[in-house]
């Protein structure tokens, strides 16, 4: 009851301490990131399954069609991983089609949204075993983050014209564009402690342009998922995380980013 009464800052910070342990064992490097992550990609999958059971899309009715599309969502997840400590990473590749391909004879039809997540867990899985993985992983999770927090906090202040109505009424450019100025400025102190360019030789406006870029990608997933709920007519996935709902909600910003930061990598 308390909780409900709760504004909505409140309950966003409440639901912030869910993140602590998270971000504690991605900073501690693996083995512990390596856990977390995989705990994260479980969970995605579970949630994922269980919300399309939930609103009746899954094909083979009842408790089995939802495990079997958790299990298959997060067979991505282990396709990446073994991309990343392996050397068949065509072959990974391989195994996230095919899995894909399993998705649609479950579900009648592939969503294009569990292709998205799908993509989006093979690629966390291969970054968690790429060498400067977890640094590039921290920098992505800052940005995004930081654009999360400037865009709800410009949005409710400022105000303006919506971004996109039809899909999330309560987004505003206002928002967007305290996003990309939030994320560059909390960058800029990220890059203090892990800079891009001691890793590879990179120049001040690519770095630069990459963050911008990234918090768009970010910004576009965050819009695509609301998207995909609206199609289901739902408002979260679920309510594990006061103030944010569940993990995919809070997810959302990565479903482009991550496999646009795991292509990248792969080809340098």
């Amino acid at each position: 009851m308390a909780l409900e009464k709760a504004s909505d800052m409140q309950r966003r910070l409440l639901g912030a301490l869910f993140f602590l342990p998270i971000i504690t064992a991605i900073f501690a490097g693996n083995p512990f990131a390596f856990i977390a992550f995989a705990l994260i990609a479980c969970w995605l999958s579970a949630e994922f399954a269980f919300l399309l059971h939930n609103v009746g899309k899954i094909k083979l009715k009842g408790r089995l069609g939802a495990w079997l599309t958790g299990f298959i969502v997060m067979g991505s997840w282990c396709a990446g991983w073994a991309s990343g400590v392996s050397s068949f990473g065509f072959g990974s590749l391989g195994i996230l089609l095919l899995l894909m391909l399993a998705m649609f004879f479950l579900v009648g039809k592939i969503i294009l949204f569990s292709a998205v997540l799908m993509s989006c867990l093979f690629a966390l899985g291969w970054l968690v075993q790429f060498e400067y993985g977890i640094s590039f992983l921290i920098l992505l999770a800052c940005m995004i983050t930081a654009s999360d927090v400037g865009a709800y906090i410009c949005g409710k202040k400022i105000g303006g014209p919506k971004l996109a109505p039809a899909i999330s009424p309560s987004k505003t450019w206002s928002g967007s564009i305290g996003g990309v100025i939030s994320a560059l400025g909390v960058s800029a102190m990220a890059f203090l402690f892990i800079s891009p360019d001691s890793y590879y030789p990179l120049s001040d406006v690519f770095i630069w342009s990459g963050v911008v870029v990234f918090t768009l990608v970010g910004q576009v997933g965050d819009l695509y998922e609301s998207w995909f709920k609206r199609k289901l007519n739902v408002k979260d996935t679920s309510h594990l995380i006061p103030g944010h709902g569940g993990v995919l909600d809070r997810f959302d910003g990565y479903l482009f980013a991550l496999p646009l930061l795991a292509a990248l990598l792969a080809l340098n």
